[in-house]
């Protein structure tokens, strides 16, 4: 890659580049169709604009970007603003697209290698961009593709992941529930158990009468202690 020449910071270009940019902004708020084309002129423009400059010569980026959101509503709101700004120095001025459009390119040249590439709209920049990486020559180098057993793989140990998870939730609710149970006396939980079945018998009068007397009998055999228990239910 042919190293490029660093050229002075030039305050009154980046103030033509900034107002560009101001001017752009009123049109794509006010713009009721889709603004992606509009979008795509300032991307152009900065492309064009940065390509002349090294990027690590960092004094023109850092004096547009303060220029331009010196209006903290330019596009709407102080959060709208710093986002598309930021996106927009990004598929305009980052390394891998620097690589791919090239120094000192007029904005005709970036208009045609997108064209090229089949990137029409900011978003499909963003997704082409992150195919690309740079070494540190500023060489564009290719991302390795995830191949389909990696991914398969990925989302077998998600899934394994998430039935064990569940395996636990569902567990951790038993223990849970059985805690619920042995934290209540034996008496109201008898109670309410015949409370629920007696809700679901049509018969409740006659259920009502075997109910309290066996609640009455459960709770007399308890105090004999366990081993009378035994015998009084045996007889």
């Amino acid at each position: 890659m042919t190293k490029i020449k660093k050229v002075k910071f030039n305050k009154t270009e980046a103030n033509v580049m900034s107002n560009k940019i101001i001017r752009n902004a009123k049109n794509i708020n006010h713009s009721e169709a889709n603004t992606s084309s509009l979008i795509m002129i300032d991307i152009v423009t900065l492309a064009s604009y940065c390509s002349g400059y090294d990027y690590a010569e960092r004094s023109h980026t850092i004096y547009i970007k303060k220029e331009v959101t010196k209006d903290k509503s330019l596009y709407g709101s102080e959060t709208a603003t710093k986002e598309k700004i930021k996106r927009l120095f990004e598929v305009a001025n980052s390394p891998v697209m620097r690589a791919i459009y090239g120094i000192n390119q007029s904005e005709t040249q970036i208009r045609k290698t997108l064209k090229a590439l089949e990137l029409e709209t900011q978003a499909d920049i963003i997704k082409y961009k992150k195919l690309y990486s740079v070494d540190a020559l500023g060489n564009l180098i290719e991302n390795p593709k995830i191949s389909k057993d990696s991914k398969d793989s990925k989302d077998s140990k998600d899934s394994k992941d998430s039935e064990a998870k569940d395996s636990k939730d569902s567990k951790d609710s038993k223990d849970s529930k059985d805690s619920d149970v042995s934290n209540v006396s034996d008496n109201v939980y008898l109670d309410k158990v015949f409370n629920d079945i007696k809700d679901k018998v049509v018969d409740t009068e006659a259920l009502g009468i075997h109910i309290h007397k066996l609640v009455s009998l459960t709770r007399e055999l308890k105090k004999l202690g366990e081993e009378d228990t035994k015998e009084a239910l045996k007889a």
